[in-house]
């Protein structure tokens, strides 16, 4: 006698409703992208210039800024990233922003590494949760919360960023 044919109770229960779960996939997607590219238009309005803009296999979106205002092919620099499959936007209310230093130089990292204790951003630095992160940033977003609350501590941080 064979292996029976057999699916849990969640396997089938996904099974029945996958287009369901599928199409609100990407209504959440959409969201958390309509809602960042809104955090980034406003940080380009405070500060005035560009914002560079690269995402990666559909779950990171980084930023930094232009380098002499110009948007030129994506800068080997330090940068901020923000995951686009993060329920804790919605769900905790929160914008966890990873800071990557993008190189090897361990000068460099640990220079960026440091910018954490800057008066800026320390009360809402951690230590990051990601290992390929130098820190994060913890933004509250509670419904509500205007935009450009969030956006202010993000153009700080990405002018902290400019010089690495």
């Amino acid at each position: 006698m064979g292996a029976e044919v057999r699916f849990s109770d969640a396997a089938r229960l996904f099974a029945e409703n996958w287009q369901v779960v599928e199409d609100m996939r990407k209504n959440f997607h959409g969201e958390i992208q309509d809602f960042l590219r809104s955090v980034r238009e406003s940080v380009e309005r405070h500060l005035g210039r560009d914002v560079m803009e690269r995402r990666t296999g559909g779950t990171f979106l980084y930023w930094c800024l232009a380098p002499g205002g110009q948007k030129l092919d994506w800068p080997k620099k330090a940068q901020a990233c923000c995951r686009l499959d993060q329920p804790g936007i919605i769900v905790g209310q929160e914008l966890v922003v990873h800071v990557f230093s993008n190189t090897k130089d361990r000068e460099k990292k640990d220079a960026v590494k440091d910018l954490r204790s800057h008066p800026d951003i320390a009360e809402r630095a951690r230590d990051p949760k990601d290992k390929w992160a130098e820190f994060e940033i913890v933004l509250p977003c509670p419904a509500g919360t205007q935009v450009e609350d969030i956006a202010k501590p993000i153009a700080d941080l990405l002018v902290l960023l400019e010089p690495f």
